[in-house]
């Protein structure tokens, strides 16, 4: 639809002004010729006029140029988002699904829950001699199967001072198929234990723990761990198909001559193609990124000596989530959390926990988690007002921080001992 040209349409009606203000003076014979311009003139402006009109009352459906590239903002989420948006975690009477935006709260399951009474394992028994227990349960990435350790303890002897153990007679390992529940005798841990010299032959008694399972390609994927040591490097990755052993090259934590790395919670991929570690230097920090079928050298280093809070001592990064994509990290500190873009390094800070409880405690640092729709970073933090270290009762809040709406903090629930669901 065109416009009408404003200033035409006045240089028309001065037109015809003036022509109205001669007509006396015009001759006769010219009269015929000027009441014609006249119409001209008359059916031209009810032409515009009828275009105008219908214009304003039929509504421009013209679109300007930049609301055709103007990309639509939106705060909100669609309705599978908010019916998917979730979280795990633990309460005292077991693991609870919140949904984040209605806090409905509701039972969950554990892929792994009900497994004792799958065919083909052995029976959980204890008498005056032994005792049968399990011990171990290590479930696929993709849910489908399950490794569990069954351990025989000497019921005749004291339980260790140390850790109140009792000495171990032997230990059997299943592999379980989750859909038909049924299981059969394997040594896939043992072996992987054994590559590594580390672990002994009890699945785990030592300093190594194998933490994620590829059961499509077959790959254990695991590090340091223990008192002592904590969450460290070397990290391993073990081929069930060739028993082939991978470790990262120049970050062994039990070699003097080599650079010592955490691992912080989360740090293996969802896909598991990738794992970070961190690496601290006094008070430089590097997020060490690496490509899991490559551990001679991190794929990429990241700076990230900004999140490091040089006014407390024991700062460090401690737990971090992946976004489904894989594109983003969401790292937590003893009181802060961040995200780490992992394509340009741009790190933003989200939230900063500005006191402390009776304990000394900010936030729980052992795991911080993602909403499915990336929306919400999901962290549990100390109550400051009622927590009794004295106690050791510790209230806690579950708290998401929208990232859609200047990173406000929303409270989704407040009582002792909430934990989130994790696995590293």
């Amino acid at each position: 639809m065109e416009y009408a040209d404003n200033n035409k349409l006045n240089e028309s009606n001065s037109e015809v002004g003036n022509q109205e203000q001669s007509f006396s003076s015009i001759p006769p014979k010219n009269s015929n010729r000027n009441l014609k311009i006249l119409v001209g003139v008359l059916i031209v402006l009810l032409v515009i006029g009828v275009g105008v009109a219908s214009f304003y009352i039929f509504g421009n459906k013209t679109v300007p140029k930049n609301e055709l590239t103007k990309p639509k903002v939106s705060n909100q989420i669609t309705p599978s988002q908010q019916k998917n948006d979730t979280i795990l975690f633990n309460r005292s009477n077991g693991i609870y699904e919140i949904n984040i935006l209605t806090k409905e709260l509701k039972p969950s399951t554990n892929p792994a829950d009900g497994i004792i009474q799958f065919i083909g394992l052995p029976k959980e028994v204890k008498n005056k001699q032994t005792s049968i227990s399990l011990t171990r349960t290590l479930v696929s990435q993709d849910k489908t199967k399950a490794i569990v350790v069954f351990t025989t303890f000497d019921e005749t002897q004291k339980p260790s001072e140390f850790n109140g153990s009792l000495p171990t007679l032997k230990a059997d390992e299943f592999i379980c198929d989750i859909a038909t529940q049924k299981c059969s005798t394997t040594d896939s841990l043992a072996s992987a234990y054994k590559a590594t010299g580390l672990a002994g032959k009890w699945f785990g008694g030592g300093m190594l723990w194998w933490y994620k399972w590829d059961s499509v390609k077959n790959l254990f994927y695991g590090h340091l761990s223990g008192e002592g040591i904590g969450n460290a490097s070397p990290v391993y990755v073990f081929n069930l198909n060739n028993k082939s052993l991978q470790q990262t090259t120049g970050y062994n934590s039990l070699d003097e001559k080599e650079k010592r790395a955490g691992v912080p919670a989360g740090a293996f991929s969802p896909s598991l193609n990738r794992f970070v570690m961190v690496e601290s230097n006094n008070n430089k920090w590097d997020l060490l990124l690496y490509e899991s079928n490559n551990l001679s050298a991190p794929l990429k280093k990241y700076d990230v000596s900004s999140m490091n809070d040089t006014a407390y001592n024991g700062s460090g990064i401690y737990s971090v989530v992946w976004s489904a994509d894989e594109k983003t990290l969401v790292l937590e500190t003893n009181k802060q959390i961040f995200t780490l873009n992992l394509e340009n390094g741009e790190i933003a800070l989200k939230y900063t926990d500005t006191t402390q409880d009776e304990s000394g405690l900010w936030l729980d640092f052992n795991a911080v988690d993602l909403s499915p729709s990336g929306r919400y970073i999901v962290f549990v933090d100390y109550d400051k007002r009622k927590t009794l270290y004295s106690e050791n009762k510790l209230e806690t809040v579950l708290k998401a921080i929208d990232l859609k709406d200047n990173n406000n903090v929303i409270e989704l629930l407040h009582e002792e001992g909430l934990s989130l669901y994790y696995q590293q």
